[in-house]
């Protein structure tokens, strides 16, 4: 993982996967309205594609419970 221009970008490698699928890249931001955006890119059959894409928010009142 490395941090540029405030942004979180991971590259991993992927070994096994039948799909076809050979590295996953994704960046992650804090943007300015505390939101979190990720996005990401798959290597798959020698071509970068894109993956999926999602900005999360705080949900106000929200508990993390444990089981």
């Amino acid at each position: 993982m490395t941090l540029e221009n405030g942004k979180l970008i991971s590259h991993e490698e992927v070994t096994g996967n039948e799909g076809g699928v050979a590295a996953v890249k994704a960046t992650t931001q804090i943007l300015s309205n505390g939101r979190m955006h990720l996005k990401s890119r798959y290597l798959k059959n020698g071509e970068w594609v894109d993956g999926h894409e999602v900005t999360c928010e705080e949900t106000p009142g929200a508990e993390v419970k444990f089981r």
